[in-house]
């Protein structure tokens, strides 16, 4: 057979088909039709196409990708970061002698808590004497002598005067009572004492004696004291000094850093002429080295004195010899120079190599060293040292990598797994919503269409009731009130969606109404009766499905909204919290400051496109599907 009259069978065919012929019901079916006017929609096929991707994309995505929504990063990085702190030290601080016990040390509290004013009335003296030796009185009334033993280094011991008698009388006649021990020296004492009262001391039998106020006596009560002779061997009791040890031995340091024992001894020796002291059974030589005391071990320095105090960042390490020096010599320049405050010099020293955040040491455990550039920076007082090294830290607001394809936010996650997991709560709180909003609208519409009269009545009032309510301040005091009493982010999660739900379905219910209201004059409505059907199955077996039509417009239509309204809330802080991720919540963390937003683009702007495309594509899914189930389009 012919192509030519193959084609006229079939045209006869056609021809002959009747109206009622099953092809022709089928061609004809409403579902086709609706289907073939929704595919000529090409915005419409665009909007199916981006939701099936933003779908793929969070739904399946976080499969494959291999990090978790709140897995925190962390790595070594290159920074110019603080290495440590350093001042000149002009404060004296005291260390005991150990012999000593803290019942003693009590007794003598109020002495040592006024050692640095006590040092300021040795140097402001015009007497030389008290330049060098400086007489206190203890809260018992006890004497104690304050010695100067350098410029920087004073101790507490022994007075060298005595108190042998009291003394009642002015400048003209006076009467000494002896004390209890002590022997009477007669009439040319008291006449030597009543003489030199006016000047404050007198000399008797080849000895100074001084004449001090008694402050529990009358006005004119003094008490005299014999000037001692010192003796071989004073006893300390403590010494306060503006100097601190550097210490070069790791061990020491970690040993010593903290005992004032140790340094009391340290401090003793060094000023009082001793060449070495043991301390728990390590024997250390004493050594001046242009000026500045030292301690050496092992023929090596490991102990360096200074008013200059270097410290490590966190003060847990401690801090090569060689670089204090260094730096010492830096900072004294710019103090003696009246550096202002903000001022940086840079230097180099040798210090230890720091490789991921620790001292690099070799195969015999010794530190490796190496020449590193450092940044001084005058603070107030003090002085911060900086330099490059390596730090383990949070990485946080990392530019887009091969690791992090859209980089981290300010809290170290990745951002891509983020945005994945977090277009999941947003598409979930979408339809969840939308759901809500259509069960309550179609069952309240569906009940005051078909009933009509007073129970219409009521639920188009309860309808106009929410029609009136500000969602907007009421989704916002419902968010404050949950920062207050401190609602975990699921909780927070579902009381959200449903408190969106209830304040939506008065649309729908008004829609489904009026739709209802006009489909239950039909005649199949009054078969539906006539039949005995019940309400229930009048209402939701017959009626709502021929408003199912516009039921699905206005759901698609109103994803797009609820999007929108749940990234506002996040956006403001009062929807999901962190560490849930949503859209939303992640724009809100990068606009916290107005710098962020040009800084890290990165993170924002692709949230911000995936929140208007999933908008946008609803909407135009929603546009062709009104206009596919619209009866007045053209076939």
């Amino acid at each position: 057979m012919s192509a030519k009259k193959k084609l006229q069978g079939e045209q006869e065919k056609e021809t002959k088909m009747a109206l009622d012929d099953a092809a022709r019901v089928k061609v004809l079916s409403p579902a086709r039709l609706v289907f073939k006017r929704f595919i000529r929609n090409k915005l419409a096929i665009f909007g199916i196409c981006v939701l099936v991707a933003l779908f793929l994309f969070c739904f399946l995505g976080p499969v494959f990708y291999p990090y978790e929504e709140t897995e925190i990063f962390y790595g070594w990085r290159e920074q110019n970061g603080e290495y440590a702190y350093s001042q000149i030290r002009s404060e004296f601080v005291s260390y005991w002698n150990p012999a000593h016990d803290d019942a003693f040390k009590k007794e003598l509290s109020y002495v040592e808590r006024n050692v640095n004013s006590t040092i300021k009335k040795m140097n402001a003296s015009t007497n030389p004497d008290e330049q060098s030796r400086y007489r206190i009185q203890s809260t018992d009334g006890t004497y104690y002598d304050l010695v100067k033993l350098d410029d920087q280094v004073y101790a507490l011991t022994d007075t060298l005067f005595i108190r042998i008698a009291d003394y009642t009388g002015n400048a003209l006649s006076g009467s000494v009572e002896f004390l209890e021990g002590q022997t009477d020296l007669g009439a040319e004492f008291t006449a030597a004492a009543t003489a030199g009262f006016k000047s404050g001391s007198f000399e008797f039998g080849g000895k100074t004696y001084t004449f001090v106020k008694d402050p529990a006596g009358a006005k004119l009560d003094y008490d005299i004291y014999c000037n001692m002779d010192a003796p071989a061997e004073p006893h300390y009791y403590f010494v306060s000094t503006v100097l601190a040890p550097t210490f070069g031995d790791e061990e020491d340091f970690f040993k010593y850093g903290k005992d004032s024992a140790f340094k009391f001894n340290a401090y003793i020796a060094l000023y009082t002429g001793a060449s070495e002291f043991t301390y728990d059974g390590v024997t250390y030589a004493t050594a001046f080295e242009e000026g500045a005391p030292l301690l050496r071990k092992n023929g090596e320095d490991c102990m360096y004195f200074s008013n200059f105090v270097a410290t490590r960042k966190g003060g847990e390490d401690s801090i090569d010899l060689g670089f204090v020096r260094e730096l010492e010599k830096v900072v004294r320049n710019m103090n003696e120079n009246a550096s202002a405050v903000g001022t940086e010099v840079v230097f180099t020293a040798i210090s230890p190599k720091i490789v991921e955040g620790k001292e690099a040491r070799d195969e015999n455990g010794n530190k490796i060293l190496e020449e590193t550039e450092f940044t001084v920076k005058r603070e107030q007082n003090d002085y911060t040292v900086w330099s490059v090294n390596s730090t383990y830290l949070m990485l946080i607001y990392e530019a887009p990598s091969a690791d992090h394809l859209l980089g981290t936010d300010a809290n170290g996650m990745d951002v891509l797994a983020r945005v994945m997991y977090g277009g999941r709560i947003s598409l979930l709180v979408g339809f969840i919503v939308v759901f809500i909003e259509m069960f309550i609208g179609v069952i309240m519409g569906g009940i005051a269409g078909y009933f009509g009269g007073w129970v219409d009545n009521l639920i188009m009032r309860l309808v106009d009731v929410f029609y009136c309510i500000p969602s907007m301040p009421i989704l916002i005091i419902t968010g404050a009130l949950f920062d207050a009493q401190g609602m975990d982010y699921i909780t927070r999660l579902i009381w959200m969606m449903a408190i969106l739900g209830l304040l939506g379905w008065a649309g729908v219910a008004r829609m489904v109404r009026g739709q209802i209201l006009s489909l239950r004059e039909q005649e199949f409505m009054v078969a539906a009766e006539a039949s005995g059907l019940s309400t229930r199955r009048r209402i939701f077996s017959h009626l709502v499905p021929n408003v199912m039509p516009q039921l699905i417009v206005q759901a698609t239509m109103g994803l797009g909204s609820v999007i929108i309204t749940e990234s506002t809330l996040s956006f403001l802080g009062l929807g999901v919290k962190h560490p849930l991720a949503t859209w939303g919540n992640m724009m809100n963390n990068i606009t916290q400051k107005v710098e962020y937003l040009s800084a890290y683009a990165y993170i924002w702007v692709p949230i911000g496109c995936l929140i208007c495309l999933a908008v946008i594509a609803f909407n135009f899914v929603g546009d062709g599907l009104r206009d596919a189930f619209d009866p007045k389009m053209k076939r």
